[in-house]
């Protein structure tokens, strides 16, 4: 198990007018309480299972999330709390669901750059790990906004895919295409360092990854195995790759203490 989860997108009930633009600051207040009390309950029978907090429903349209912010909330005093929180644009969803004209998608950047900033701002006042637990529809393009916005942050992501009029239907495979493209990717699985950069680009599988190595285990990347249809070549200043050629899973041994810089390329 990965974790638990307190609460999904929770709706602020009679206080949502309390929330914009501002955010929720009462409701707010009320909501964290009920976490702390759930994540001490927990506590009684596992002091170490990750714990999720995440931010009420208003989110979604921008709105900050006033949790772990004094002095109106408490501090985070659980070292094993972790934040999650999605990542949606309004004006895609609205298009899909409410016939908006799509030629505002192009706005959702701005959106996405908001939810980022808010989710910067509770990360950098409680030093808590993050994870993306919801985001996407089954545009590219919005998909793309996210996952670029992940990997500069290195944070993990869970893609929330359900059968809607926008498709795929039942019998199609949602990770073929542009869709797949953008969520099947080439990734660090795991480091033995401290991560300083990472790009991946899904139109042709190109992919650079740096890192401050720490001790001798290996560095693991999973390879995409949908951009690199003739094979893939791998690249690596700072250290060797320990792993047969072609492999699903490239590993990377650091030569010493210097950066450990790996670059994967299709053939």
């Amino acid at each position: 198990m990965l974790g638990i989860e307190l609460l999904n997108a929770p709706w602020p009930g009679t206080a949502y007018p309390t929330c914009f633009p501002l955010g929720c600051p009462l409701f707010d207040r009320r909501y964290q309480a009920v976490h702390e009390d759930l994540t001490k309950r927990i506590r009684e029978v596992s002091p170490t299972l990750p714990v999720f907090w995440e931010p009420n429903v208003t989110w979604n349209q921008t709105m900050p999330t006033h949790l772990a912010e004094p002095p109106l909330t408490p501090p985070i005093d659980d070292p094993h709390v972790a934040f999650s929180f999605h990542d949606y644009c309004a004006i895609s969803q609205s298009a899909i669901y409410l016939g908006m004209p799509e030629e505002l998608i192009g706005l959702c950047p701005l959106q996405h750059d908001r939810t980022w900033a808010n989710a910067d701002a509770f990360t950098g006042r409680t030093a808590t790990p993050a994870l993306v637990t919801e985001f996407g529809d089954n545009d590219p393009g919005v998909l793309a906004n996210t996952l670029s916005r992940a990997d500069e942050r290195f944070v993990g992501w869970q893609y929330w895919h359900y059968e809607s009029v926008s498709g795929p239907e039942p019998d199609e495979d949602p990770f073929l295409g542009e869709v797949g493209r953008q969520l099947v990717r080439t990734y660090p699985r795991a480091t033995a360092g401290t991560p300083t950069s990472m790009h991946f680009d899904p139109a042709n599988g190109d992919f650079d990854y740096t890192y401050r190595p720490t001790g001798t285990a290996p560095t693991e990347i999973y390879v995409s195995d949908l951009h690199y249809p003739n094979g893939y070549g791998v690249a690596v200043t700072g250290g060797r790759v320990t792993s047969p050629p072609g492999t699903p899973v490239v590993t990377v041994q650091a030569s010493g203490s210097d950066p450990v810089s790996v670059t994967v390329r299709g053939s």
